[in-house]
Formats: structure tokens, sequence, C-alpha cells
């Protein structure tokens, strides 16, 4: 009887031990990362957000809980997170890309502009975001920038 009630005790903690949760920052943001490939996103945001408590500033992590929010189409989360990352990396490419798509998808037009414009300035042809700068600019009634987006279309 007491190995049998010796060999409950050892499978649980042997259980336990496997199935704990992650304890350092690193891991917790691994755990993240699993979770995001996996497509797990609730939990990727959980995980996520508690890394984001001790290190509110770190580039990575703010970019992948953007990018978890707009998976879950949660698009007022992730342009917050994204703008964050995007304020504190200005001039990051993977932010702006994803920054424009959230900012398209909250009707935030100024900061879809933006987003285009460092893009350009990253290597894209203009040629290729001509339409939606000028669009954006309407959008914004700045009639002389839009006007100068159309000219650029014709030449």
């Amino acid at each position: 009887m007491k190995r049998f009630i010796f060999s409950i005790l050892l499978a649980g903690l042997v259980v336990n031990g496997c199935s704990s949760e992650p304890e350092t920052y690193d891991e917790i943001v691994q755990a993240g990362e699993r979770a995001f490939v996996d497509g797990d996103y609730y939990k990727a945001r959980g995980y996520f957000l508690t890394a984001v408590k001790t290190k509110p500033s770190d580039r990575r992590l703010l970019y992948m809980l953007g990018l978890t929010y707009s998976r879950e189409l949660m698009w007022d989360s992730a342009a917050f997170y994204l703008g964050r990352a995007n304020t504190l990396y200005s001039g990051d490419r993977e932010i702006n890309l994803a920054l424009y798509d959230a900012a398209m998808n909250t009707m935030d037009w100024e900061t879809a502009r933006k987003a285009l414009q460092v893009l350009v300035n990253t290597g894209d042809p203009l040629a290729d975001h001509l339409p939606s700068l000028a669009e954006l600019s309407l959008q914004l009634d700045d009639i002389p920038r839009a006007y100068n987006y159309y000219r650029q279309m014709l030449t």
C-alpha cells in the first residue's frame, strides 16, 4: 500500500514538473512565440502581456504582441502596440508593414500614410504606393499632397 501511494505521489510530481509554466522572461517570450506559431493567439497574447510587464520597451515583444492582436482581428490593440513599437523604433520596416495594416483597419489614415512613407524610405519604389498615398491624402483632406501624388502617377 505504501508503495502504491508513493508511486502516485511520484507520478504526480513528474506530471506537475513537466507541465510547469515558464518562469523567466525568455521562457515566457519563447512560449508565446511557440503558441503564436501554433495558431493559439489567445495563449500567445497571455504570455506576451505577462512579458511586457517586465520589459515594456522590447522591440520583438511589442511587435509580436501587435501581430497577435492583428491575427485575432483586435485592430485597436494591434495598432496600439505596433504604434508603441514604432515610436520607440521609428523607421523599422517590419513594424511599419504591420502598422500600415492595423492603421487601415482602424481607419487611422495619418498613421497609414506615415507607415507607407517609411516603407518608401526603406526601399519600396514610390510608384508602387502612389495610388494609396493619394487616396490617404484625400481621406485627410490634404488636397495639395493628393494632387502631387496623382500628378506623379501620370508621369
